[in-house]
């Protein structure tokens, strides 16, 4: 018998097999279903889409990074009841846009450390005393920059609360966040805190924080860098919680 070789036709080569994409798909309707069903709720379910392109990114195993997004979607509920709770009994209801926008500052807040007990604090002195969601979104986006650039998470949160309670604007914190950062340049993050805390403590506000005023800094303190993380000695980038491989 004359072989297939000898009439120069070579056998073919087996065919090699194809990545199977069922897998990446049932994850990816599974991430779907989760930041749908948030969306119904109300809730910023598109933070979920995030979480997930991020852990694909880094390759991380399709079970941790639902577990991650099903944990995800905990602190998403648990934002929401603390608006929400907040918010009983006012004339006026939150729009939606304004719930979801505070949920998603919580949220971010909670990852990085803020406790539960704060943020329903915070809650309660934005919404339920003073009836401003613009400002609480605010002072919830402070505390949790100031926590994730390792800043002490009690101080912070108390500090925060007693500025918003003070009728401190959405602007105001954002700068008090910042003007804490670089005036703790000079290596005692803590002593720039405390002196802060100690005025909103007695009632006053800081120097330059004054009502009418814009604020002590437009701008970095002069001489310091701006951004670099004095209490961890790198630059500042505010850490959400990370995906990790397992």
């Amino acid at each position: 018998m004359i072989g297939m070789a000898a009439l120069g036709i070579m056998p073919a080569a087996p065919a090699r097999a194809q990545p199977s994409t069922s897998g990446a798909v049932a994850v990816q309707g599974d991430v779907e279903a989760l930041a749908a069903a948030a969306e119904r709720a109300g809730l910023p379910g598109e933070r979920l889409r995030q979480k997930a392109q991020e852990g694909a990114a880094k390759g991380i195993a399709a079970p941790r990074v639902l577990a991650v997004l099903a944990q995800m979607r905990l602190h998403m509920d648990e934002a929401a009841a603390l608006v929400d709770v907040a918010n009983r009994g006012a004339a006026q209801p939150l729009a939606a846009k304004q719930r979801r926008d505070l949920v998603d500052a919580a949220l971010g807040a909670r990852q990085v450390g803020v406790s539960s007990s704060a943020l329903a604090a915070l809650a309660n002195a934005g919404l339920t005393l003073r009836r401003d969601p613009a400002a609480l979104q605010g002072a919830l986006v402070a505390v949790g920059d100031l926590v994730a650039r390792g800043f002490d998470a009690p101080t912070c949160e108390e500090l925060v609360e007693l500025a918003l309670a003070q009728g401190f604007s959405a602007p105001e914190l954002a700068r008090l966040a910042r003007t804490l950062h670089d005036l703790a340049g000079d290596g005692n993050p803590g002593e720039a805190m405390q002196n802060m805390r100690a005025s909103l403590r007695a009632g006053h506000r800081p120097p330059g924080f004054e009502a009418g005023k814009g604020g002590p800094l437009e701008g970095p303190v002069p001489g310091r860098a701006r951004g670099k993380d004095v209490s961890r000695g790198r630059d500042a980038k505010p850490r959400p919680a990370p995906l990790r491989q397992q």
